[in-house]
């Protein structure tokens, strides 16, 4: 039976570059049911406005309706300005639905954050299914603030909103086992259902070709690295760049930053003073040369402060069968040591180094073949599949 279907992504559109997973939902819902898209008017990622013309554009081609709510600039993450963006974009959400859609019997699915959209979202809780894709989760994401005193004062404000909202919420599919800690945190008597972000087959495929994969390489050819994201403080790649630079052995390309990220500056300078020779700054890639690009390296990096992190370049790297470099203790190392696609090991250049020492270009291939086996459990459409079954449910 053809539903309803409202999907609330402040961050993720059909115009951004930023992650696809919820707009790649609408799509796939959009075949069986009647979808509604909000999403912000301020591109999160590149820190710039989409217009009028580009949503009336998009309104063409999409098979749903997509909502761009008019929102305030902000230039940092962690920033009052931000708190007021995310403050105006769920009160106008609240206000289009209460007001003008007046949703009765649908399914509403919203990301875990920001936290003021859980509060609002939750007072239609009574006539509708609402879904939790909890995929980041506040204060917990920034405990890594060197200010102590800035993270108690932002865990109280996320507590405000958390704790009468999110236990109104009837599903939760977590990206992270680890997850499970918050939930309960907030909602101790609800269940979840553990579906990663995964990959998207509509950027990657189904299947992968794999012909790169026998060319032989020499046997002193430099290992290629690869890194997808931001420079930033929690996304620390700068052990890693000590690590090897000006070391021919080795190659690093950086990936996915316009020169915005809090690290970006002193990772410009070091290489710049050190005239390093093996590793470049790219910038950005469009999402559909992702994968031509990045498969042709021998590896992707992955470092990461945080305690909890599954990201999406993590799958990215698992399409493109890229064993992966995960550096700090978190989520993805584990899950690289249990598939057994890759290394991890911890902020030190000298641990670093003792990994790489154990790595040529044998190797590499046998972490590959390891990746061929494993690819299709990380696929996104296991996520469209949950999502269907709450929906029947």
């Amino acid at each position: 039976m053809k539903k309803k279907i409202y999907i609330i992504s402040q961050t993720e559109n059909h115009l951004t570059q930023r992650g696809k997973r919820h707009t790649e939902l609408a799509e796939v819902l959009s075949k069986k049911h009647d979808v509604t898209y909000y999403s912000s008017n301020f591109y999160h990622g590149e820190k710039e406005f989409l217009t009028r013309e580009q949503e009336k554009e998009a309104n063409k081609v999409l098979d749903y309706k997509l909502n761009l709510v008019r929102t305030i600039r902000y230039n940092n993450n962690i920033s009052i300005h931000r708190v007021i963006s995310n403050l105006i974009f769920g009160l106008k959400v609240f206000l289009s639905l209460a007001f003008k859609e007046k949703p009765k019997n649908a399914i509403i699915i919203v990301p875990s954050r920001p936290v003021e959209l859980l509060f609002f979202i939750s007072f239609f809780h009574k006539n509708n299914t609402l879904v939790m894709d909890v995929r980041d989760i506040w204060p917990d994401a920034f405990e890594h603030l060197s200010n102590k005193a800035l993270l108690k004062a932002f865990t109280f404000y996320c507590n405000l909103w958390l704790k009468p909202s999110v236990k109104k919420f009837d599903k939760f599919i977590k990206t992270i086992p680890t997850f499970q800690e918050w939930i309960d945190r907030y909602a101790a008597d609800k269940e979840s259902k553990f579906i990663p972000l995964g990959f998207s087959e509509t950027r990657f495929g189904s299947t992968f070709q794999y012909e790169h994969l026998l060319k032989e390489q020499e046997k002193d050819a430099p290992i290629s690295i690869v890194y997808l994201g931001m420079l930033q403080k929690v996304i620390d790649v700068m052990p890693f760049v000590k690590a090897i630079n000006n070391n021919p052995k080795y190659s690093l390309d950086l990936y996915g930053d316009p020169g915005i990220g809090e690290m970006y500056g002193k990772v410009k300078a070091y290489l710049e003073e050190t005239k390093s020779t093996n590793i470049k700054i790219k910038g950005m890639l469009a999402q559909n040369e992702v994968g031509g690009v990045i498969s042709k390296y021998d590896i992707g990096l992955q470092p990461m402060r945080a305690r909890h992190s599954l990201p999406n370049k993590t799958f990215d790297y698992i399409a493109n069968l890229l064993p992966i470099m995960s550096i700090g203790n978190h989520d993805t190392s584990k899950l690289v040591i249990e598939e057994g696609i890759g290394w991890a090991t911890v902020f030190d250049e000298n641990k670093i180094q003792e990994v790489l020492d154990t790595i040529d270009h044998e190797v590499i291939k046998k972490k590959q073949e390891q990746m061929r086996v494993i690819r299709n459990k990380y696929s996104r459409s296991f996520f469209f599949d949950e999502v269907e079954n709450i929906i029947r449910a």
